[in-house]
């Protein structure tokens, strides 16, 4: 699951981004965050790095099926932290590689 806050929308016209956060487009005072649940990845059998992931995609409170096509392209280490409240998880920080 991957959540993205609507109010993180940024633009490189100040106009533009007001816009998109506004009643009129995204409205991210009504609508917080737009979120994808997968529900499934099929890997291309003639390629590894490429595949499809299917899921669920909620924005503004309507949810439709959609496929991604995705390549992967290497990994990197990552620190994170958890604050949140929603899921509780033994590991609130640290590292992924």
């Amino acid at each position: 699951e991957v959540s993205v806050p609507i109010a993180s929308i940024y633009t490189t016209s100040s106009k533009l981004t007001g816009e998109l956060k506004g009643e009129r487009w995204f409205n991210a005072a009504k609508n917080p965050s737009a979120t994808f649940v997968s529900t499934g990845v099929t890997r291309d059998a003639k390629d590894p790095t490429k595949a499809k992931v299917a899921g669920n995609l909620t924005i503004m409170g309507v949810t439709k099926a959609v496929v991604a096509d995705v390549e992967f392209t290497g990994a990197a280490c990552t620190r994170f932290s958890s604050n949140s409240a929603r899921k509780p998880s033994p590991m609130r920080s640290g590292r992924l590689c």
